[in-house]
């Protein structure tokens, strides 16, 4: 059972590995422009921004972190970490990176997506 837990931790840990990318690579497209002429993806984008921040507001953190965590715990006692995910597998980067420049990242993927819209309709008036 405990390997059971701690491979069901390690499945976490590499959803949320790839989470983590996808907002970072998916809101660099959506700043830069890309994202917005693509309607199935920017859905699927948007939809995964919308929970990642309603978790962050709700739980003050990612659910993926807290599941890691609980898995980890009842694994083996005394396993699981305290601080981020960002901060216990990305220890190397300074605070700011997760602190500022992260939340910065969301919220100009936010803000694009109805700027290239109304950007793309000065474009067409002209």
């Amino acid at each position: 059972m405990l390997s059971v837990l701690a491979a069901l931790a390690a499945l976490v840990v590499v959803i949320h590995g790839i989470l983590i990318l996808c907002v970072v690579f998916g809101s660099v497209a959506a700043i830069g422009g890309r994202l917005h002429r693509r309607p199935g993806v920017a859905g699927m984008f948007y939809s995964i921004l919308g929970l990642v921040v309603a978790s962050d507001l709700l739980l003050g953190e990612c659910a993926l972190t807290r599941w890691e965590r609980a898995l980890r715990e009842s694994a083996r006692p005394g396993s699981g970490y305290s601080d981020s995910f960002i901060g216990h597998y990305f220890g190397f980067l300074p605070p700011f990176v997760h602190h500022w420049i992260g939340p910065a990242l969301v919220v100009s993927a936010l803000a694009a997506y109805p700027f290239w819209r109304w950007f793309e309709r000065q474009q067409s008036q002209t």
